[in-house]
């Protein structure tokens, strides 16, 4: 007959699965668990601590997707969001932690902070954008034009300006802006592939574009793997990957909160920092000078 010590201890297993249950439900849904689904005072850290070791962050008394993999996937769907609006496209955060959050990640260049308008903005670090050096240059030629045109106006007696001479200037702010300089820039130019790498490096690529999305352009690792499996089953695609993004061929990214990775899905991804798997890829056009 189990002693009352056994039965406390069965009790306290069924309470903490049922608690992980609810979490899980939770987090897959919104994202964060709080309190309340993470079970009973005295077992929420045994509930934390499970979720902890599945992947999850711990944040305060509640559990969320990791802040900077949700960061990650709201730069990988394209989106343009203003910092005062962060916090609410994310999950289990504050204004303050997710600001400061997207300052790092702008820093390292896993995205760029712009300002439009007057607002202070997050955006996928493929954007072409001016940066501080180009902003003063482009600056300072804007005061010495807007002195010119003063100096026409306010003039005893006023005068006019060329048409010409106007076009002129802004043919050269036109050119600064029509990106082609800048995107050459953000993109790597690769080292060429060896020959012996070229028809399987040709075949990733063809079931990358046939995977990827429309709009973003990314394609799920695991989705490739098994495409490339079935059709040639001796590529080994995590080497290939990890060569082509060594030579700048391709973006590799992290999986972020939706659509979480099951075990058999995060051995097909090649590693990152950490031995975090990177689930997701982009192709990364080359461009010609």
């Amino acid at each position: 007959m189990a002693t009352d010590k056994a039965r406390r201890k069965t009790s306290d297993q069924e309470l903490i699965q049922r608690a992980l249950e609810k979490a899980r439900t939770a987090l897959e849904e919104k994202g964060v668990a709080g309190a309340a689904q993470l079970g009973a005072p005295r077992l929420r850290s045994l509930v934390a601590k499970t979720l902890q070791e599945e992947g999850f962050e711990l944040s305060g008394k509640r559990v969320r997707l990791p802040l900077r993999a949700q960061l990650l996937d709201l730069i990988a769907t394209g989106a343009h969001t203003p910092l005062t609006q962060l916090a609410k496209r994310l999950s289990g955060t504050t204004t303050a932690e997710a600001k400061k959050l997207a300052s790092q990640l702008s820093e390292r260049g896993d995205a760029q902070l712009v300002l439009r308008d007057k607002v202070l903005t997050f955006i996928p670090p493929t954007e072409a954008t001016l940066k501080s050096g180009e902003l003063k240059k482009l600056a300072a030629d804007m005061n010495e034009k807007l002195k010119w045109l003063k100096k026409a106006l306010n003039g005893k007696p006023p005068a006019g300006i060329l048409v010409s001479d106007l076009q002129e200037n802004l043919s050269a702010w036109h050119q600064l802006a029509s990106t082609g300089p800048l995107l050459r820039r953000q993109v790597a130019k690769p080292a060429p592939l060896a020959t012996t790498e070229t028809n399987s490096w040709a075949l990733v690529q063809a079931a990358v574009h046939a995977l990827a999305h429309e709009e973003t352009g990314l394609a799920r690792v695991p989705e490739v793997s098994r495409r490339l499996h079935a059709e040639s089953p001796l590529i080994d695609l995590k080497s290939e990957l990890l060569e082509a993004y060594k030579k700048g061929l391709v973006e590799l990214r992290p999986e972020g909160g939706i659509g979480r990775l099951s075990v058999e899905e995060a051995t097909l991804c090649p590693a990152g920092a950490g031995g975090i798997p990177l689930s997701w890829i982009r192709l990364i056009e080359v461009t010609h000078e």
